[in-house]
């Protein structure tokens, strides 16, 4: 096959994903060519609003920072593939305009997007999405692939590669870390954000129960988290809270979510105006006092939102709810195994909740959203017309794991080749399924893997045992090893694995890591 790789911005732990399946698909016999961003396009993402200082230094890093410093080969310029000045198209492109000034501005409501700074900003970044299609198109038109792989796909100029690759009918896969730094996630013609291929793995894995290495696998995420040890995750926003700081029960927690980048992306669309009216018609329909509902300020905002604490912190005390600010050392996960129920608007934080079998109510869909652990909530009719349900805490654990292993272990790629030893460095491994690109391109229910146990055996042993004392065996990581130690499950470092290697950029072109190392 003749395979373009994109990574049109050169950033992150993703570049080094991407010249590890370019190297990949060399071996294996593929054609490989690069496309990279150039100095063109002055309204992308990292020089949106920016000074003219740091445009030229985000020009300088866009031209000597991408793949080629990995691995030789064919290398076109997306910037100097733009023939002409194009009108930009605001219907074709609203939600990737919108969701890139969302993302680097902190927005957390759609009304913040209608000042006029912000629509000056979003009318900008389209006119340079637009550019970057019409760049996008000649690509694909001068060298005829039989599948594109780009970086993320959510973010202007990779959104417009995207939408080329779907108007000429070349398979896109979008590429992105992965939520635990295990494998890679390759998502079929649409970007991380996208809902459908991930809720078909949950949904059609729901009913199929775990074997005890799997178990081991989804625990120890949640373990990990709970640890502060969750170095794969990009993001460590609770590794300063503390525990022993809640001093009471509530009964009802809200952790609202980071919301910048899905604003506006179609999967993501709900019925409610807003978290806030979802949340206080929740709490109006089955008559919770709000003096009994407590919510916990995203720990990201106080760096890149601090607006959001100012509006959250307000609606609470309309409310008469307890509010705690973004930058509080006080542990959310202490809050969540000291409240009865927890509100979600599709974050993470359900996770926490579901381990310790908590009814947990979900206003919003989400990439769990299939599971069945949660009580899915996404307009004021469902919300109304349902009755306050409680599933079975084990039920809700149970499925709160097989949900965990789907997400991770089946539905992110090359689980077994790509592993983190850092928030933001990686080792690899050699890919020992030669077919696996034209697995990507023609088997749409491929999964990482598709084993599954044929009853309930290893599942109630481990849920038992949980449930024994589900708070010191969730808080405390020798549970989980004398589990492994037990049921004969041995972890091999592959730190130390010979197999397992670092992707080192060439020659001079290793000066580029000291800078990244600096200013990342």
């Amino acid at each position: 096959m003749k395979i373009g790789f994109a990574s049109l911005y050169p950033y992150r732990p993703h570049l080094k994903h991407m010249a590890y399946l370019a190297s990949q698909a060399k071996r294996q016999g593929h054609e490989v060519i690069f496309l990279e961003l150039g100095s063109g396009f002055k309204h992308c993402l990292p020089k949106l609003g920016e000074s003219w200082k740091t445009k030229s230094l985000v020009s300088l890093k866009h031209k000597y920072a991408g793949l080629s410093g990995f691995l030789s080969s064919d290398k076109d310029i997306l910037s100097d593939l733009v023939k002409k000045k194009v009108k930009s198209n605001p219907v074709k492109f609203r939600y990737s305009a919108m969701s890139t000034v969302a993302s680097k501005y902190g927005v957390s409501s759609k009304a913040q997007l209608d000042s006029q700074r912000m629509v000056r900003l979003i009318q900008k970044n389209t006119e340079t999405i637009s550019e970057a299609y019409e760049g996008s198109l000649e690509w694909l038109n001068k060298r005829d692939f039989d599948l594109v792989i780009g970086f993320n796909g959510r973010i202007d100029v990779t959104n417009a590669l995207m939408q080329a690759c779907l108007d000429s009918d070349i398979p896109y896969f979008s590429l992105e870390r992965s939520w635990t730094g295990i494998g890679v996630q390759l998502v079929k013609n649409g970007t991380p954000l996208s809902l459908s291929s991930v809720n078909n793995v949950v949904s059609t894995w729901a009913s199929k129960p775990l074997k005890s290495h799997q178990i081991a696998k989804a625990f120890s995420f949640i373990v990990n988290r709970f640890s502060g040890e969750a170095f794969g995750e990009y993001k460590q926003w609770c590794s300063d809270q503390k525990m022993g700081l809640v001093e009471q029960s509530y009964g009802w927690l809200y952790t609202p979510s980071s919301i910048f980048e899905r604003i506006g992306h179609p999967d993501w669309a709900v019925g409610w105006e807003s978290d806030m009216e979802a949340v206080e018609f929740l709490l109006r329909t089955k008559s919770v006092d709000p003096s009994k509902l407590v919510v916990r300020g995203h720990p990201q905002w106080h760096i890149h939102s601090p607006d959001s604490d100012e509006i959250y912190s307000e609606w609470c005390a309309k409310l008469g709810a307890k509010y705690i600010e973004s930058n509080s050392n006080i542990s959310t996960q202490e809050l969540i195994f000291n409240t009865e129920n927890m509100i979600s608007f599709g974050s993470t934080s359900a996770f926490e909740a579901a381990i310790f079998g908590k009814t947990v109510f979900n206003l919003s869909p989400t990439f769990y959203q299939d599971g069945g652990f949660t009580i899915n909530l996404f307009s004021k009719e469902i919300c109304a017309e349902q009755l306050l349900p409680t599933l079975p805490q084990k039920e809700v654990i149970r499925l709160c794991l097989r949900t965990l292993y789907s997400i991770n272990y089946r539905h992110m790629k090359l689980t077994d080749e790509i592993k983190a030893i850092s928030n933001y460095d990686y080792v690899f491994k050699s890919i020992e399924n030669n077919d696996f690109f034209l697995d990507l391109t023609e088997n749409d229910s491929f999964v990482s893997d598709a084993d599954a146990c044929a009853d309930l055996l290893d599942e109630d042993e481990f849920l038992n045992e949980l449930l024994e004392d589900i708070r010191g065996r969730v808080f405390d990581k020798s549970f989980l090893e004398n589990y492994k130690t037990r049921n004969g499950i041995i972890e091999i470092d592959y730190r130390s694995n010979p197999a397992f290697k670092d992707m080192s950029r060439m020659g001079l072109s290793k000066l580029i890591d000291l800078v990244d190392k600096y200013v990342r």
